[in-house]
């Protein structure tokens, strides 16, 4: 499959004449058009409906300028730790701190020219993978419409990390966490860490607001990538959610709808709806095969598993994830796709 980073930003699809994946752009739908008569008849429900737009909503555009002065675009996603605010999206759309002191973020861009869009750019690189292409960016300043939203805390689940060096010097950083195949792991970006001189990590998780430290027990590393490290920890605090709470208002477990809504061809808001092909485990990480159309610009964008979620196939309840790629294809795996699409999107929390 190919990364899907778009070169271009149109004002419309029906002006992406040079797109060849979907050329129609049948199936895609103006985030702000977006209404229950979009929804599969079983899902047709007000309540579905407010959760999708609140999830949309978080959904942001990003323009990374080149050395060269060109620009590309794609998507991300807005999630948030305490009262820090961060962007997920993939390592082929942000992959460095460079790229991140050249990226514009575009909040609410759902129309052409739309008065209501908020304006950001990138801060920090926080990380990311390239193995499991994706990567987490701080920017400033925070929209107040994104400050007022009620975006869940992933305080709980992203674990203060710090790395003891044989020279007796310590750095520290945020982890992620996550259980998969009956492990605990953490994943830290390995910017700051001599692993060369690495002596242990100490891994502690925050209850209530960062008003009682709770350590875990570091075992080692289990995997080691060129941009981040894999942690196995166990005694694991209780409070620990596994992989974010239970937010949607869709019953828990079951067969989901996946959906994508972000940017594609660097334009307004898109949101489409397919059907899943497979879920499987890649690594450490949950993947999404499904049939939602997408194009250039969709990577990075949000995919809702509307209606359901994934626990049954990778252990962990993960409402959300994250498009990283697709292409052309009429059938996959002996499965038709209908959509003439095929796409994978990376498992990750609310």
């Amino acid at each position: 499959m190919k990364a899907e980073i778009s070169t271009e930003s149109l004002p419309r699809l029906d002006v992406a004449w040079a797109c060849t994946k979907n050329p129609n752009h049948d199936g895609f739908v103006n985030f702000d058009d977006f209404n229950l008569s979009h929804l599969p008849d079983p899902l047709r429900n007000e309540d579905y409906l407010k959760y999708i737009q609140h999830l949309g909503n978080r959904v942001v555009r990003l323009t990374v300028k080149k050395q060269d002065g060109c620009c590309i675009y794609g998507s991300g996603v807005v999630f948030k730790l305490g009262q820090l605010y961060l962007i997920a999206t993939n390592d082929h759309v942000i992959g460095s701190e460079e790229d991140v002191r050249n990226c514009t973020v575009d909040f609410f861009f759902n129309r052409p020219d739309s008065p209501n869009t908020d304006v950001s750019y990138g801060e920090s690189h926080l990380g990311g993978s390239d193995m499991h292409d994706r990567s987490f960016l701080t920017f400033s300043p925070v929209p107040k419409r994104i400050e007022e939203m009620n975006i869940f805390d992933n305080s709980e689940i992203s674990p203060y990390v710090s790395a003891h060096h044989d020279d007796l010097t310590v750095t520290h950083s945020r982890g992620y966490v996550c259980k998969t195949r009956g492990k605990w792991l953490v994943m830290v970006s390995r910017r700051d860490i001599n692993v060369d001189r690495l002596v242990s990590f100490e891994v502690t998780f925050m209850k209530e607001n960062g008003s009682q430290a709770c350590p875990a027990t570091y075992l080692g590393i289990c995997r080691r990538e060129a941009k981040l490290l894999w942690l196995e920890i166990t005694d694991v605090p209780d409070f620990v959610p596994m992989v974010g709470s239970w937010t949607a208002p869709w019953p828990k477990g079951g067969e989901f709808v996946p959906m994508v809504i972000a940017h594609p061809h660097g334009g307004p808001k898109q949101v489409t709806i397919g059907k899943t092909i497979a879920v499987e485990m890649e690594g450490f990480v949950g993947k999404i095969y499904h049939t939602a159309r997408t194009c250039p610009g969709s990577s990075g964008g949000l995919v809702i598993t509307v209606g359901g979620d994934a626990s049954s196939y990778v252990g962990y309840t993960a409402g959300l994830a994250i498009h990283c790629e697709g292409d052309q294809a009429d059938s996959f795996r002996g499965v038709p796709t209908k959509t003439g699409n095929i796409s994978a999107s990376i498992l990750v929390s609310s």
